[in-house]
């Protein structure tokens, strides 16, 4: 990884999910997917703070960002946000 470029990601394999590992940057990054209404939906989390994950993802051409205390709260509540949007 090149440190003349601090926002520059490197990807490392963890069980049951990607990390990435951002210079220069507080908290993580990985990308999950999501099951709404029988498709699937890449999302990416990132740890704002100790207690406040952001979850990003689009649903039917949409963004939806949603935050949360936890990582998986923040992709329960990104999925339950899909849900609605798409009633």
């Amino acid at each position: 990884m090149d440190i003349s470029r601090p926002y520059e990601t490197e990807w490392r394999m963890v069980p049951r999910r990607y990390v990435a590992y951002r210079l220069g940057m507080s908290g993580f990054t990985f990308k999950r997917t999501v099951t709404v209404w029988d498709k699937l939906h890449p999302l990416t989390v990132h740890q704002e703070s100790k207690t406040v994950w952001l979850a990003v993802g689009e649903y039917r051409g949409e963004r939806l960002e949603v935050k949360g205390k936890t990582d998986t709260e923040a992709v329960a509540l990104w999925r339950d946000a899909a849900k609605l949007k798409g009633r």
